[in-house]
């Protein structure tokens, strides 16, 4: 875990609510007096180059350009982005004052080894939380694999047979084993083994040694990676380039290059001056599948394509099974169950060849039955842990299952696909074409839901969507947190909109990778609950997890925070990654609800806690250039969120409801603002320095 500062912040008093009125002039103004103050910080500190540049052009920028991408340290002055177009309402919003309160986690670190703990563990019967012995350590280690002194809290284990729990000072009664006693804060406990196979401890192991284990596990992988490709008419449409090669059995006839070398590398080349969106996905295929081959040769590749009939072609090595009935593209069962009966047994390194020729072969024509399609790519992958699923489309679901006809009904089903991909740890991503209107915010949940990637891609950088989405396997399956606090402290559950301040809160997950991370923001329930002697505070997360191999674990990591009444020496001691992260995803969060007022007011506040950090950094020569980068980047999206929002409030049409505004905005939500809620919701450290608007 990550946290938002060295500090836990504990308030005396009841915590502090701003009442935002959004307008344009009054935040503007805020922001100026706020850059004032930089400025005076900047001329202190004149060994932070990087951000002392250009102070006349910072000025113009107000409140989200202050740390833009233009200031980039020994990079050419880039002119100030536009003044933020917000909508001419006023509007008035109730939040929480922004803390540094705030818990980041890294998801990917469930595939690093951990300590594996002796017998079953034990858990307090009042607040369910685990035994970590954590005030007998000296250490904690981080999720950085960085080490810190331990600073013990209240209560623990009296090295007989009492453990007085931390969290809530129940006094349970254990009998334990010496070696059942935990020697590390973060542990693993095994609840079922794999099915079959030997567990793999890779604890003593030499960095050689897993760089070798790791290279095996690849060409070990016989996982399934499933291209379903939209072939529907419209993926014909052509644009212009100038003097694309590409290869010449794309733009011929069918047949006429059968003698062809089927290395993408050394296939005859055609420039062209226009090309089609079905042949940027045949470029970005043939790409990948070399690829494939090459790094995992025995996944297990296969291309299914919609138009009004599904045809699933499988791995190439057998005829193809086409679906063009009407009853059977409406039944999802049906769909599952015949693409569980799909023969695809061979590895890539096999079928790459006949794979290659089948991708030649596509041409477009016909309607979209996307959501039959992808039923039926989740009946192949359903018995292979750790599957992908790439959709590639251009329009919306217009037959079939999901069909646009039925609104109402067009959500429930993608999600029951999405559950049934999620649990039988499938993920799913989708790719559409940049200008086309794909209902994303309703396809996009298949994504959402499974741990799967978003994104609105031009057409000639398809092969590049591709190839991100490969990159980004799925290390474990089924995962689910749970966090624990002290009594004291509350969890604010912006996943659930729920403001219900409890000390526990529960997340299900899904698949993960290596970049997936989650964010908390926690605050104090009362000050009375924590005593004034304590010196720190603890905290604990369970992941539940099941690995590739069907071993199904929970890793147990506590670890205690300091505690200050000091909201300066917290803010100096933030941590600006952490509070970017929880800031983006937040925001994003409340607006994917369609409470875009509420989302924007959480944005100004926390953008303007992260300013007010960066000021005392400075001014305490604490900040370094990652620092910088990280704030730039974190505020970049701050700026690009209220941007887009305020612009589409700006252009809404009045509402007689608040129940029907937030309806309306999440049933005619369009692809661009989609792309980027689904994107920003699951911010992490890679995707701080991407563009999603």
């Amino acid at each position: 875990m990550n946290c938002g500062s060295k500090y836990t912040f504990v308030q005396d008093e009841e915590e502090e609510e701003e009442d935002f009125v959004v307008d344009n002039d009054i935040f503007l103004q805020g922001a100026q007096q706020q850059q004032v103050q930089q400025q005076q910080v900047q001329q202190q500190q004149v060994q932070q180059q990087q951000v002392q540049q250009q102070p006349q052009q910072q000025q113009s920028r107000g409140l989200f350009g202050i740390f833009g991408r233009s200031a980039a340290p020994s990079a050419p002055s880039a002119p100030a982005p536009a003044p933020i177009n917000r909508a001419p309402n006023q509007f008035k919003a109730k939040i929480k004052k922004a803390t540094t309160n705030v818990l980041v986690v890294n998801l990917g670190t469930v595939a690093k080894d951990s300590s594996i703990q002796t017998g079953d563990g034990y858990f307090c019967k009042k607040c369910n939380c685990g035994f970590s012995n954590i005030n007998a350590l000296k250490e904690i280690t981080l999720s950085d694999g960085k080490k810190h002194p331990n600073i013990p809290t209240d209560g623990g284990f009296d090295g007989n047979k009492t453990w007085k729990c931390e969290f809530c000072y129940e006094e349970n009664e254990i009998i334990i084993d010496k070696e059942e006693i935990p020697q590390s804060n973060i542990i693993d406990y095994i609840l079922e083994s794999e099915p079959v196979g030997d567990v793999n401890n890779n604890n003593n192991k030499t960095k050689e040694e897993k760089e070798k284990d790791e290279k095996e596990k690849n060409e070990k992988d016989d996982s399934f990676v499933i291209f379903c490709i939209d072939i529907s008419g419209s993926m014909e449409v052509t644009q212009s380039v100038n003097g694309l090669s590409i290869p010449s059995s794309l733009v011929s006839n069918p047949g006429i290059h059968d003698n062809e070398p089927s290395s993408y590398e050394k296939q005859a080349l055609t420039k062209v001056s226009y090309v089609s969106r079905l042949q940027c996905v045949q470029i970005g295929l043939l790409h990948q599948i070399e690829s494939i081959a090459e790094k995992y040769p025995n996944k297990r590749v296969g291309i299914v394509t919609f138009s009004d009939k599904v045809t699933m072609f499988g791995d190439g090595s057998t005829e193809p099974v086409t679906i063009s009935d009407r009853a059977k593209l409406l039944d999802l069962s049906q769909l599952v169950e015949e693409g569980g009966l799909l023969q695809m047994n061979n590895p890539v390194s096999k079928t790459k060849n006949s794979l290659l020729e089948k991708v030649k072969t596509l041409r477009g024509n016909g309607s979209t039955a996307l959501g039959s399609a992808v039923a039926a790519c989740v009946g192949i992958t359903g018995s292979s842990r750790g599957s992908q699923i790439i959709i590639c489309t251009d329009g919306q679901s217009n037959m079939g299952l999901g069909a646009t006809e039925a609104p109402e009904k067009q959500q429930m089903v993608f999600e029951q696909i999405a559950n049934m991909a999620q649990r039988s740890g499938t993920s799913i991503s989708v790719l559409t074409i940049k200008g086309t209107d794909t209902k994303l915010e309703v396809i996009g949940k298949l994504a959402n839901n499974t741990g799967g990637e978003v994104n609105i891609m031009d057409p000639i950088n398809l092969n590049d969507g591709f190839k991100e989405i490969l990159s980004l396997p799925t290390l474990a399956t089924n995962v689910s947190v749970k966090l624990f606090l002290h009594k004291g402290l509350y969890i604010s559950d912006y996943d659930k909109n729920n403001n219900i301040e409890k000390s526990f809160v529960e997340r299900v997950i899904g698949n993960v990778n290596q970049d997936t991370t989650i964010s908390f923001e926690y605050g104090v329930r009362s000050s009375k609950l924590i005593d004034k002697s304590l010196k720190s505070i603890p905290f604990q997360l369970q992941i539940f997890y099941t690995t590739l191999t069907g071993k199904k674990c929970v890793r147990m990591i506590t670890q205690t925070q300091e505690i200050t009444t000091s909201s300066d020496l917290a803010e100096e001691h933030a941590n600006i990654e952490a509070l970017g992260i929880n800031m983006v995803q937040t925001s994003t969060k409340i607006a994917s609800s369609g409470d875009y007022e509420q989302s924007r007011a959480k944005n100004y506040s926390h953008a303007g806690l992260m300013q007010k950090v960066m000021m005392k950094k400075q001014k305490a020569t604490k900040v370094d250039s990652n620092e910088i980068d990280s704030m730039s980047n974190y505020m970049q999206q701050a700026h690009d969120i209220e941007t887009h929002l305020s612009n589409t409030v700006s252009n809404e049409k009045s509402f007689s409801s608040s129940g029907d505004r937030l309806k309306s905005r999440q049933q005619n939500r369009d692809d661009a603002t989609a792309n980027m809620l689904y994107n920003m919701s699951n911010m992490n450290s890679a995707k701080s320095k991407k563009k999603f608007i």
